[in-house]
């Protein structure tokens, strides 16, 4: 997994927080398609290998927001506290999508969630 850079100003945290929900996106994607077919002892590991990304990346974007929030709380700005509030919810959509997969991997199929998260991120 490639080092997170250190963010210094909003647009660079802004452009973090879209990098990694999109990346999270496609990895959650990938990872309900593998656990919906997979039988094989390889599948199993890649399954692992699949949910430590979706953890690492779901870690960096609660960093990165916690970052935000502290931009946020200093600049006072309102677009931008609406701006966070938006990737918090993100966030939030991704972290029980992926509690859902977690629990039975074939609820999250046809999950609500799974289309406002595509919505949110393609904004």
């Amino acid at each position: 997994m490639e080092m997170m850079e250190v963010p210094t100003s909003w647009d660079s945290l802004r452009k973090q927080a879209r990098k990694l929900e999109a990346q999270l996106d496609e990895r959650m994607s990938s990872y309900r398609k593998l656990v919906s077919t997979s039988t094989s002892i390889k599948a199993d590991s890649a399954e692992s290998d699949l949910e430590s990304w979706i953890e690492q990346l779901l870690k960096q974007l609660q960093q990165i927001n916690s970052q935000m929030q502290a931009w946020v709380s200093s600049s006072g700005s309102e677009m931008v506290s609406h701006t966070l509030n938006r990737h918090q919810e993100i966030l939030q959509d991704l972290a029980q999508i992926q509690h859902a997969i977690d629990l039975d991997p074939g609820a999250s199929r046809g999950c609500k969630r799974d289309s406002v998260v595509i919505v949110r991120i393609s904004r």
